[in-house]
């Protein structure tokens, strides 16, 4: 893998498609945020999209262009998601939020907008923390607190890894899909 960050640096991840809807400016907001409040952090962007030029442009801006590494579009993710510290999902709206569901089943915090379906996946102090759409400075501040507290994240990555396998792990899926069934075969 091409992130270079060593064992004293925070590594923010995020996973998706730059575009407007995910609001990637504010992901790049929260990490010049949090690297002014004396966090040593990296933001770990898998993904690709018409955003990209701009946002990089953003970063570079805000003075935290080599902090931001962009992958790109990647096929297998699985490493990316070990890698990271925390997730962060800044997303003016999000219907099942696949990239959170990921995080939290590889045992990793995520730290997220309270839009759409978010609310049912990550438990605001449980599994991580949600914020208002656009509330940088909250989104900053609950990754800082992550940052200087391992105990915390690894007691939040255990409980989102425990709920994500609950609700969707293959086990339950097989158990609906067969009572899905046998509800169709009793009419």
């Amino acid at each position: 893998m091409e992130l270079s960050a060593d064992e004293a640096t925070f590594v923010v991840g995020w996973v998706g498609r730059l575009t407007p809807i995910k609001r990637p400016f504010d992901l790049v907001r929260v990490l010049a945020a949090l690297t002014q409040s004396g966090v040593d952090a990296r933001l770990a962007i898998v993904g690709d999209g018409p955003e990209r030029t701009a946002m990089e442009a953003l970063a570079s801006s805000l003075g935290v262009g080599e902090r931001c590494y962009v992958a790109g579009y990647r096929e297998r993710i699985g490493e990316w998601y070990a890698a990271f510290d925390a997730f962060c999902l800044t997303s003016a709206n999000e219907g099942t939020p696949v990239a959170a569901i990921e995080a939290l089943a590889a045992a990793r915090p995520v730290v997220a907008t309270r839009v759409g379906g978010t609310p049912a996946v990550v438990e605001d102090g449980v599994t991580g923390y949600l914020a208002d759409e656009g509330d940088v400075g909250t989104l900053s501040a609950r990754l800082a607190e992550l940052a200087g507290d391992a105990g915390l994240r690894a007691r939040m990555g255990a409980a989102g890894a425990a709920r994500m396998h609950e609700l969707y792990g293959k086990e339950r899926m097989v158990d609906e899909i067969d009572a899905l069934y046998r509800s169709l075969l009793a009419r």
